[in-house]
């Protein structure tokens, strides 16, 4: 989940033989069982580079 997540949210390489390094991307994941008959259930925490700036909004976070 930890490396898929740095592909998902990255970029192909210029020569597209691989993804752009996204060493400064921190991901850490945890897996929990919830008692739901169909689906899955995510928890995500961010924490951003700028912590005494203005926090951004949902919608800059969502922006590529």
């Amino acid at each position: 989940m930890e490396t898929e997540a740095q592909k998902i949210l990255g970029k192909v390489n210029s020569e597209v033989t691989g993804f752009n390094d996204q060493s400064d991307l921190k991901i850490s994941a945890a897996c929990n069982m919830v008692a739901f008959l169909d689906g899955h259930m995510a928890c995500v925490s961010l924490q951003f580079k700028d912590r005494d700036g203005p926090k951004p909004t949902a919608e800059a976070v969502k922006r590529p």
